[in-house]
């Protein structure tokens, strides 16, 4: 009896000082995922507001992908040098400002300016999140914690479009982005207030960011990083397609009022939260790789089956609701493994492999929300194409790839 409370007791809960890290990091991770999504369903009448087409508002979410990209390549290297909280401190900072000047954003170029500076501002949000989990974990605690990290990267979005479509029903879009300003302040003071520097000065010392350029080159060429890294990145490359167009397939081509694509969203992302839940268990049971690549396998299975059923004529809105509830859902199981299999043996540059990563899958993102920016014509095809070549790109590279030696093994079945 003894020894199972204490193997429940590890299993469900941490030390004091875990806790209080993983709270902050999931602070500082929802800021991303609540900038993309908060705003989703104000983009109709962002448009009109703007005098722009709503393929040109789809634009805004490719330009906040570019600052996340661009903005962990250059943040992450920093960090590991300085340290997480000071390069979280700057990024909250133009998180803030860059959200006061959507608000007054007088055309949809300007409103991309500001979003490509949001962007910058929130991709301290993953880099820091996944590199402080391997600054302090490794093995199976790293898992639980990066399956931490992705529960509240799924828990945002369940929560974020029901803020902005609230918002929406009482106000002007322009409250969204008070709001996201607000958020960031309330982020600053957690940090500022609570969390520990998860990266320990001998590591910032043995850290430079002038080598920056040479490490990354490294990266590219490393095959203990790239391969789970360009998994990770074709698979966010196909999530923030869905991400970009949702609002607009739902909306303007189902019929969905805003409320109602709110609830939809969320329930999606509940699904993606779920399956991160329970992600490290999985993990320690099968391994990051057999999980890895059945969980592609699925989702590559999930659009191939919307793309025949849009060919068909068949692609109604409940088959697209649950085909895309499966589709999103299953992201919380490729999160968690991808990023563990590629950051797993980055020990010394793990804030470089992180901004790397992170650059990587956002910058698929952005080519992702430009390609259905570009090809929609009103009707889910855009979306169904690029979502389906993004998840049978992903399976591929597992399938050729992934090594079967790599990352976290199954545990014993004794353990």
């Amino acid at each position: 009896m003894q020894w199972t409370l204490s193997r429940f007791f590890q299993e469900h809960f941490m030390d004091r000082e875990t806790r209080i890290l993983a709270i902050c990091l999931g602070a500082i991770a929802a800021l991303g995922p609540f900038a993309m999504d908060m705003y989703l369903a104000a983009m109709p009448k962002m448009a009109a507001d703007l005098g722009a087409a709503e393929g040109e508002i789809e634009l805004s979410v490719m330009a906040f992908f570019i600052g996340f990209c661009g903005g962990q390549l250059v943040l992450g290297p920093l960090s590991d040098r300085t340290g997480r909280k000071p390069v979280v401190y700057f990024g909250l900072a133009m998180f803030f400002l860059s959200s006061i000047g959507c608000i007054f954003a007088g055309s949809v170029h300007q409103l991309m300016l500001w979003r490509l500076m949001q962007g910058i501002g929130g991709s301290i949000g993953m880099v820091i999140a996944m590199s402080s989990v391997r600054d302090k974990f490794s093995g199976h605690m790293a898992a639980r914690m990066m399956s931490m990290v992705v529960i509240v990267l799924g828990l945002a979005p369940v929560v974020s479009p029901i803020i902005g479509g609230t918002l929406l029903t009482f106000g002007p879009w322009q409250w969204i982005f008070y709001a996201l300003a607000l958020l960031s302040a309330l982020v600053f003071f957690i940090v500022w207030r609570f969390m520990p520097e998860p990266r320990s000065p001998e590591a910032r010392a043995q850290s430079n960011p002038r080598h920056a350029l040479r490490n990354y080159g490294r990266l590219l060429v490393n095959r203990e990083f790239i391969p789970y890294a360009g998994g990770m990145a074709l698979t966010q490359g196909g999530f923030f397609a869905y991400l970009s167009s949702a609002s607009v397939v739902l909306i303007g081509y189902y019929g969905l009022t805003p409320l109602e694509f709110s609830a939809a969203f969320a329930v999606n992302a509940l699904g993606l939260t779920l399956t991160a839940r329970f992600a490290h268990k999985l993990i320690a049971r099968y391994g990051a790789v057999v999980l890895a690549r059945r969980a592609m396998t699925f989702r590559a299975a999930v659009t191939v089956l919307m793309t025949l059923l849009l060919v068909l004529g068949g692609l109604t809105l409940p088959a697209f609701l649950v085909l895309c509830f499966f589709f999103v859902g299953s992201l919380g199981l490729v999160m968690p493994t991808c990023s563990l299999l590629a950051l797993d043996r980055q020990g010394k540059l793990a804030g470089t492999a992180s901004a790397l990563m992170g650059a990587c899958g956002f910058g698929c993102g952005a080519l992702g929300a430009l390609a259905v920016g570009l090809l929609t014509d009103g009707t889910a095809m855009a979306l169904v194409i690029v979502i389906t070549a993004a998840t049978v790109g992903a399976l591929v590279l597992a399938l050729t790839t992934f090594s079967d030696e790599a990352g976290v093994q199954p545990l014993p079945a004794s353990s």
